[in-house]
């Protein structure tokens, strides 16, 4: 079973890999937090707004709300999106 950042680690990691190949002349990104939070009211990513990341030990955890949490941060990436952006 994998979940939480050993399965979206990897995944980020594809598809930064995906939009550094698209870019012009393969040029990489580069530092993507302020690109990603401009980006994150022309949706990005599907807001998570449901749920909370508690159990596995931990009693409280944090929970998911509108917009950017502690547990989603701005959501689930639209990949085609931030490739043509």
């Amino acid at each position: 079973n994998v979940s939480g950042t050993s399965a979206s680690a990897p995944v980020w990691a594809g598809l930064v890999a995906t939009m550094n190949y698209h870019r012009p002349h393969n040029r990489p990104m580069g530092f993507l937090n302020p690109w990603l939070y401009s980006l994150r009211k022309g949706g990005i990513g599907r807001d998570i707004i449901v749920g909370q990341n508690s159990g596995r030990g931990c009693q409280k955890g944090f929970p998911a709300v509108i917009g950017y949490d502690a547990v989603t941060g701005l959501g689930v990436p639209n990949h085609t999106l931030l490739i043509e952006e």
